[in-house]
């Protein structure tokens, strides 16, 4: 048998057992994010500050945190992404208040929204053949800023995964089903965070460019959800009293006070925000300009399927970053229509070996730079970047008597411990009340570079009791990149002279 044959056959053999491959996939890419997920990245800010009302409802039964900076430990939780805590706070009951426990549930979000953005595929034909369609999925899930974000444990995968519902909506053969569908899409935006809502306006405003009829109702539905949702959203905020203090949660989120100007000369630092994206874009460029010199025109970029996906794809990230921000977490809004635009039209034309390999090639290495990576990191410094020696260190000099303020790397084993847990965001905004509260405050589980700035703050005499600290040749770059910082972390007691 030839290698035409053979290639023949995989390709048959792909086509036939595609689902299976699928789900075989999936399992592979649970089971690598559940085994290294708790050593990279290292605990963090925003991980905590969205953790700690849902690990406060399922311990206390009550929505409340000390991880946000504008309420106070006794009021209802008013922070800009609701559903996730709530979500999460389900997920904590069933599998507990680990590391790994509490960044698994974005795994399984992103993994139903490219299940959903898979099944669009299919059900559209954008890409007719599976071998490009499990390379779709393997690209957009292996990337450097989608992996980044399911890993961080930040609440932005329930928007992927509304986002991947909107798509399949507009594939539902029946009215009442795709207009449902989007109805409840647009009530949970709001829920699911505020940027969202700019986001989804500029997928369905681009969609009108290429199916109006059939996008204007489901724009309708979509809308009259979030304007639903939002109303909603507001309203028991303001029953809880809490309106003004989400207000003031989502302000620092928003381009309020920025000079557009500005904005607009920082746009090449764009291209900085997700490396997979970058040199996606570019490598595809290349490709399509080397075919054009051969053939004299480029690839048809005539099909709905192909030219919409990749419009969002550049539209967006410049659209986001003038009117708010687009960090690496945001970037998969832009890398998921990039990716599917690419392997759509990758799909509609026939490929000589040197394109074939030179393609196969550009996928390995921006998939490569990012989940791969990350795992490889995290088993290049296994030791360094595990959270045993943290908890061992809290556990023998923290009990349930004490009140601990801790910095985010140290959260999970003070909370799993403490009587009660103070984070840094807290002392932001310290009024008469909350200055009351922190007088308890009698152990710190800080880094020790930290120490007089919050020590400054809560006032006192402190004492080192045990330290913490990952070795000197913890990997902290990867091409360039920070990672997040190696364990270093000290636990203080206040001296009993100090007076509280």
């Amino acid at each position: 048998m030839d290698s035409s044959s053979s290639l023949t056959s995989l390709l048959q053999c792909v086509r036939r057992r595609e689902k299976s491959l699928l789900v075989g996939f999936f399992v592979v890419f649970l089971a690598l994010n559940l085994a290294t997920g708790s050593r990279s990245p290292t605990v963090w800010t925003d991980e905590v500050a969205y953790a700690d009302p849902a690990i406060n409802l399922v311990e206390s039964g009550a929505f409340t945190s000390t991880a946000w900076e504008v309420q106070r430990s006794s009021e209802h939780w008013a922070g800009n992404v609701p559903l996730y805590p709530l979500l999460l706070a389900g997920w904590i009951e069933l599998f507990g208040m680990s590391i790994t426990a509490v960044r698994s549930l974005n795994y399984v979000l992103v993994l139903a929204g490219t299940g959903l953005l898979w099944l669009t595929a299919r059900r559209i034909d954008a890409m007719d053949r599976s071998v490009i369609r499990l390379l779709f999925v393997a690209v957009l899930l292996a990337g450097y800023g989608i992996s980044d974000t399911y890993r961080s444990g930040r609440p932005d995968m329930i928007g992927f995964v509304l986002v991947g519902a909107g798509g399949f909506a507009g594939t539902l053969s029946s009215a009442g089903a795709r207009h449902t569908l989007a109805l409840l899409v647009g009530l949970l935006l709001p829920l699911s965070g505020l940027q969202f809502l700019p986001y989804a306006a500029l997928l369905c405003g681009l969609a009108f460019l290429w199916a109006p009829g059939q996008i204007f109702p489901l724009s309708l539905a979509a809308g009259g959800g979030a304007i639903l949702g939002g109303g909603g959203l507001a309203s028991y905020y303001w029953y809880r009293g809490v309106w003004t203090d989400f207000l003031q949660s989502i302000t620092r989120h928003t381009a309020a006070g920025q000079s557009i100007d500005a904005k607009l000369l920082d746009l090449p630092s764009l291209l900085s925000a997700d490396p997979s994206y970058t040199l996606l874009l570019l490598g595809a460029l290349g490709l399509c300009g080397a075919r054009a010199r051969r053939q004299g025109r480029w690839p048809s970029l005539s099909r709905p399927a192909v030219s919409y996906p990749l419009t969002v794809a550049v539209v967006s990230p410049i659209v986001l970053f003038v009117v708010g921000k687009y960090p690496t977490y945001y970037s998969w809004m832009g890398y998921a229509p990039l990716v599917f635009g690419i392997c759509a039209a990758a799909s509609t034309v026939s490929w000589s070996r040197s394109e074939a390999l030179s393609g196969v090639g550009l996928l390995l290495l921006v998939g490569g730079i990012g989940l791969p990576a990350r795992i490889g990191v995290s088993v290049l410094q296994w030791d360094s970047r595990s959270y045993a020696p943290v908890e061992q260190v809290v556990d023998r000099h923290i009990t349930t008597r004490d009140t601990v303020f801790s910095s985010y790397q140290g959260y999970y084993a003070a909370k799993e411990r403490a009587g009660a847990v103070y984070l840094p965001k807290y002392l932001w905004r310290v009024s008469d009340t909350k200055a009351k509260e922190l007088r308890a405050v009698d152990k710190m589980v800080v880094a020790p570079d930290r120490k007089e700035v919050w020590t400054n703050r809560l006032g006192g005499q402190w004492e080192q009791m045990a330290r913490m600290q990952a070795p000197e040749r913890a990997i902290k770059s990867i091409f360039g990149r920070p990672l997040a910082q190696p364990y270093d972390l000290v636990v203080y007691t206040q001296s009993t002279s100090s007076p509280k």
